[in-house]
């Protein structure tokens, strides 16, 4: 994305990400080796990417919103957001298991509207999908029943190929639930 934004935009594209995670994307993708260094291209007082560290619990006003980041448990460090409005709250789960934490800080907010959660793998792949810390439609149907709100859940991050199954496999693990498998174009309001 940022190398296509070059030269079209005007003001730097924030990235909101654990200290571990920035570290991690200079280590390892825009280091000059990889990737040219977007946060000090064209020049380090214009960049065109400003790295901001987001820390549990802290919240940062955003385009109108308050967003919170909460831990979730992932192969890597990994944060969900919270996302509050005037009018609504929506919550990203980004990739993660079966945590506490995701539940807990779900279960504190006054009202969630929208929980936009993955699914990456087929109830068959519950063994890798527990190693590399994903849920499966069966595991999130189990999970699901922790969370006090009923939200609209946003389906992400399904495994290619595997689409047709996860989705009816959670036909029968949300039943109840007012769900939506999420498709490139989509547009959440």
């Amino acid at each position: 994305m940022a190398d296509n934004m070059f030269d079209l935009i005007e003001e730097p594209i924030d990235i909101f990400a654990k200290a571990e995670t920035i570290q991690a994307i200079k280590d390892h993708i825009f280091n000059w080796t990889i990737w040219p260094d977007f946060s000090k291209l064209p020049d380090e007082k214009h960049p065109l990417l400003r790295f901001n560290v987001m820390e549990q619990g802290l919240s940062k006003d955003l385009l109108n919103c308050q967003i919170t980041a909460f831990p979730v448990e992932h192969t890597v460090p990994a944060f969900g957001y919270v996302v509050k409005s005037e009018r609504y709250t929506f919550a990203f789960s980004g990739d993660t298991n079966a945590c506490d934490s995701l539940w807990d800080t779900l279960n504190a907010l006054p009202a969630l509207d929208k929980l936009m959660i993955e699914i990456a793998f087929t109830n068959e792949q519950e063994e890798l999908a527990n190693l590399s810390r994903h849920f499966t439609p069966k595991l999130l149907g189990e999970q699901l029943k922790r969370l006090k709100h009923k939200p609209q859940i946003l389906l992400t991050h399904h495994k290619p190929g595997c689409e047709a199954v996860i989705e009816k496999q959670t036909r029968e693990a949300l039943a109840g639930w007012h769900y939506h498998h999420l498709r490139r174009g989509d547009i959440i309001y």
